[in-house]
């Protein structure tokens, strides 16, 4: 058990959270017309720490979700006002989806239901910080609002993640097309692809066990 004043240092050092990715805007000119457009994201990765959705935290995700949800409904009020927002939306968390071992890890913010806040498990604060530690494999994705949060628990972390991990890769994908995406959500070359419906790695013919 770690003494609750160091647990508290350590949870000083984590960043507030972001509560979407915001889709890449509609096209304004001619010139942008030809660019790659994503509507929704899909993220998979591991979960780090579980951070309650409080305070300004709270406030400022209702903020960003107030945000995405007028770019993406001009004219339109938002489903959620800050109660509702609050009671469907508990915490959040940050999803590893590249890593170095004890070197780096690249992280995207991702807000948490309220179901998924005992249904899914998540590394300590400290373990987080020091080692990178992480919990479950999830999948993530933006809502009609834009708020980006966990959807599904993929593979818990238990003796039979190896495996299932093998059949889903972390990373940022394309809702619809299950492309995979750079930071700035453009399509990664080479690419790989996912199902937007079981999240699962769609593998080449060649990459197939036993060839």
């Amino acid at each position: 058990m770690f003494p609750e004043d160091l647990t508290f240092i350590f949870e000083e050092l984590l960043e507030e959270p972001n509560s979407a990715r915001p889709p890449r805007p509609n096209p304004s000119s001619d010139e942008e017309i030809g660019q790659y457009r994503v509507t929704e994201v899909i993220v998979i990765g591991n979960t780090s720490a579980y951070r309650e959705l409080k305070g300004k935290g709270l406030d400022r995700a209702f903020r960003e979700y107030q945000g995405f949800a007028h770019q993406l409904h001009p004219g339109r009020s938002p489903i959620y006002n800050l109660e509702t927002f609050s009671t469907e939306y508990s915490g959040w968390t940050r999803l590893k989806i590249l890593s170095v071992p004890t070197v780096v890890g690249k992280y995207e913010t991702v807000i948490v239901p309220r179901r998924f806040r005992s249904a899914i498990a998540y590394s300590h604060p400290i373990g987080t910080a020091l080692v990178q530690g992480t919990g479950d494999l999830v999948a993530a994705r933006t809502t009609e609002e834009g708020v980006l949060a966990i959807v599904e628990q993929l593979c818990p972390e238990d003796s039979n993640y190896g495996d299932c991990s093998d059949c889903y890769r972390r990373g940022i994908f394309d809702g619809k097309t299950g492309v995979e995406l750079n930071e700035d959500l453009t399509p990664r070359k080479p690419t790989n692809r996912i199902d937007p419906r079981t999240y699962r790695l769609i593998r080449e013919e060649s990459e197939d066990v036993g060839n």
